[in-house]
């Protein structure tokens, strides 16, 4: 069996990329199976988000593995990858303090410490990449949330999960993301 390819996901409880990062890795079918190493400060959500991607994974009976890690430095050992979802929500529980205008770039330069020079970065977040984190590659995907996507998506989520709602919903409109095309680049 081909060696697995760890993919880090840093502020993988992101409402907004989040269920879009479980159900574009379900449908990414590479070379080499994939294990992605989800991270969130705020750990029920992140729980919530682990359980979708597997949920997905299943449903596409996809080779892929998804675990999550207490500590974003645990996440990050052996990655051959590193996304970046972190929302203001997520930063905010990090560096515990409330939600702020620059509280995902303080998030991210906090975290820049522990990020080692091999693997190759990618930012799913809306805002402008902090100084010193020039090797990320940006992406602007997936699209914002409608204004009541924040309360309407847990409930979706969470009707997908019992089974009250099909899956092929949330898995509709990932078959090619610049996620999958930014996994390509990691084969």
């Amino acid at each position: 069996m081909a060696e697995r390819v760890r993919v880090a996901v840093l502020g993988a409880a992101s409402l907004r990329c989040g269920p879009a990062i479980g159900a574009s890795l379900a449908q990414y079918f590479g070379e080499r199976p994939l294990e992605f190493c989800f991270w969130d400060a705020d750990a029920e959500i992140l729980e919530v988000m682990v359980f979708v991607a597997r949920h997905c994974l299943y449903a596409m009976r996809s080779p892929h593995s998804v675990i999550s890690e207490e500590a974003p430095a645990d996440a990050l050992a052996n990655a051959d990858g590193v996304i970046f979802a972190m929302d203001r929500r997520s930063a905010a529980k990090f560096l515990r303090e409330p939600e702020s205008e620059d509280g995902v770039e303080r998030a991210l330069q906090r975290l820049s410490v522990l990020l080692s020079p091999e693997p190759k970065y990618l930012s799913l977040i809306p805002e402008p990449v902090p100084d010193g984190l020039t090797r990320l590659t940006s992406v602007s995907w997936p699209p914002p949330l409608p204004d009541d996507g924040p309360l309407r998506l847990p409930l979706r989520l969470l009707r997908i999960l019992n089974s009250e709602d099909p899956i092929h919903e949330l898995l509709r409109g990932h078959e090619r993301t610049p996620l999958s095309e930014w996994l390509e680049s990691l084969a």
